[in-house]
């Protein structure tokens, strides 16, 4: 993660944060990622790591509907 990204990030207060944190949970739990992209009609390629922190690598297969996706 980039020092300044770092930086900005512990300048944000907590009301901004946990806002941030709110609306991001409203934005997924309205339409799933894969939903998503499935609108866009677009070629995909969705890459999970085996250690990933961020994502569940088993929830790739969720990608299975989204046309056009290489997984």
């Amino acid at each position: 993660i980039p020092d300044n990204l770092i930086t900005e990030a512990r300048g944000i207060g907590y009301r901004t944060f946990r806002t941030v944190l709110r609306r991001n949970t409203a934005y997924i739990t309205e339409r799933s990622v894969p939903e998503r992209l499935t609108a866009l009609g677009v070629p995909v390629l969705v890459i999970f790591g085996a250690a990933d922190r961020r994502w569940d690598p088993t929830s790739a297969h969720h990608y299975d509907t989204v046309p056009n996706a290489r997984i």
